[in-house]
C-alpha cells in the first residue's frame, strides 16, 4: 500500500512533455477585401468588408493581417487557422471552393496585397443556398515556422475564390501559433562530450 501511495504522488508531479510550450499572443489589426475590375489590371479598391468572390469580369479577395508577440528564440510547435466563410449572395453557382493561405503582411490593407502570393494551406468548399456556412482549421505549423524564420511581425490570412461564384465572406479567421524556447543544449552537450573525449584519449595515451 505504502509503494503504491508513493507511486500516486511521483506521477501526479511528472512534468509535460512540452512544459515550456506556450501560446504566442496575438492581435487581428486589420481586416478588409481589394477588388479587381476588371480583372486582369491593377487592384482598383480597398474595402472594409471581406468580400470573396470570382466573376468573369471581377473578383474580391479578403484579408485579415494578424500583429505578433516578439518571437525572437522560439520556434513554433504547433499552429492551426481556423474559421469561417459565410454566404453574402446565396444564388446557385454550385459547389464555391475557397483557398486560404498565409504572407508576411505589414497590418495595413493596401492594393498591392492583391498581387502578394501568399502560402496556400488549404480549401474550404461549400454549396449555397443549401449550405449558408462552411467552417475550417488546417494546421499551419510549417507556415507559421518559415514566417517568423523570415522575420514577420504580422501575418496576413488571405482567402480567394478558385471558382466562378457569387459573394461569400470571411467571417472569421484565427490564428493559434505555439511555441518553445530554441535550446542550444544538445549542442553544448556535443561539444563536451567530444572535448572530454579527446582529453581523456590524449592522457591514456
Amino acid at each position: 500500500m505504502r509503494a503504491l501511495l508513493l507511486a500516486a504522488f511521483l506521477v501526479s508531479f511528472v512534468a509535460p512533455a512540452n512544459a515550456q510550450e506556450r501560446e504566442l499572443p496575438v492581435t487581428e489589426v486589420a481586416a478588409g477585401s481589394v477588388r479587381d475590375q476588371p480583372i486582369g489590371g491593377a487592384a482598383e479598391e480597398v474595402l472594409t468588408t471581406t468580400f470573396i468572390s470570382l466573376q468573369p469580369t471581377r473578383e474580391w479577395r479578403a484579408y485579415r493581417e494578424i500583429q505578433l508577440a516578439d518571437a525572437t528564440g522560439t520556434r513554433v510547435t504547433r499552429a492551426t487557422l481556423s474559421g469561417r466563410i459565410s454566404v453574402n449572395n446565396g444564388v446557385d453557382r454550385g459547389v464555391r471552393t475557397i483557398e486560404l493561405g498565409l504572407y508576411s503582411a505589414d497590418g495595413v490593407i493596401t492594393l498591392e496585397d492583391f498581387a502578394n502570393s501568399p502560402r496556400a494551406v488549404g480549401e474550404a468548399a461549400y454549396a449555397p443556398p443549401g449550405d449558408s456556412s462552411v467552417d475550417f482549421s488546417f494546421d499551419v505549423a510549417d507556415a507559421a515556422q518559415a514566417l517568423l524564420e523570415g522575420g514577420a511581425t504580422h501575418i496576413g490570412v488571405r482567402a480567394r475564390s478558385v471558382t466562378n461564384d457569387a459573394p461569400n465572406v470571411l467571417s472569421e479567421a484565427t490564428l493559434a501559433i505555439f511555441v518553445e524556447p530554441i535550446s542550444d543544449a544538445g549542442s553544448d552537450a556535443g561539444t563536451d562530450a567530444s572535448t572530454d573525449a579527446g582529453v581523456d584519449a590524449g592522457v591514456d595515451s
